[in-house]
């Protein structure tokens, strides 16, 4: 799967647990948590332990790895109340899924099986980069990803526009749910019959399948969205959710 996707993927969850806890570092500690095996094994693997592994999927993609920030994420969350770990726990694992881990046995259930299986490394960035252009599904990501990265990253922006352009952007986001809906029912339904489809340009199947998973997510987030006053994370709405745990 390539990066984009990953890091779509991880805000689109990230805004699910952000809207939950009303907490926007949520939605980036998720957003991290699904770039970061790449972010460090791809180096590791390939450029610094190029000669001895070779492979750029090995220790922040094994399921050992997961279970430990989820854990360790759970802790946190438990005792100081703290929903940052756990959420970078999820992110790693939809980076995990949706790079079909279980289909590398030996990796992600490393070390039980053995070492990491050597692999063809020679220009990796070269042909990586190459493979993201070519890709549709990256361009669209690419842009999502600018749109829902803006309020996280700049609140005080995204305030400005929510008080702005607050209703106009909530009908937007209503207008949005079909067609998100209806385009990852499309991609699921071409991923179960095992057909190409150019909205992803992608040949695997499962990928297609969870693809459709992740746009439906979306539009989903993005009809309770579309009933917000308020910005995510934003005093009142943090005020909201105490007073409705207590």
């Amino acid at each position: 799967m390539y990066f984009f996707f990953h890091l779509i993927t991880g805000l689109v969850i990230g805004y699910v647990l952000g809207d939950r806890f009303d907490n926007r570092f949520v939605v980036l500690a998720c957003a991290v948590g699904a770039v970061l095996p790449d972010l460090v094994d791809k180096p590791l693997g390939y450029l610094i332990l190029g000669e001895e592994i070779g492979n750029g999927r090995i220790f922040l993609h094994t399921l050992l790895f997961l279970l430990i920030v989820v854990t360790v994420g759970l802790f946190a969350l438990w005792r100081q109340r703290s929903p940052l770990f756990l959420a970078l726990g999820i992110g790693i694992g939809t980076h995990q899924v949706l790079d079909l881990m279980w289909e590398q046995p030996r990796e992600w259930f490393y070390p039980l099986l053995g070492s990491f299986t050597p692999l063809d490394h020679e220009d990796w960035f070269l042909k990586a980069l190459i493979q993201e252009l070519q890709n549709p599904a990256e361009w669209i990501s690419f842009f999502l990803i600018c749109l829902l990265l803006l309020p996280i990253i700049l609140p005080s922006v995204g305030n400005w526009i929510n008080q702005r352009f607050g209703r106009s952007l909530r009908r937007i986001a209503l207008i949005s749910v079909p067609v998100l809906v209806l385009g990852g029912l499309y991609v699921l339904q071409r991923g179960l019959r095992e057909h190409y489809t150019v909205i992803t340009g992608w040949d695997e199947p499962l990928y297609n399948v969870l693809a459709g998973v992740v746009v439906i997510i979306a539009g989903i987030t993005a009809l309770r969205f579309s009933r917000r006053s308020l910005p995510l994370g934003s005093p009142e709405v943090a005020a909201n959710f105490n007073d409705k745990r207590q």
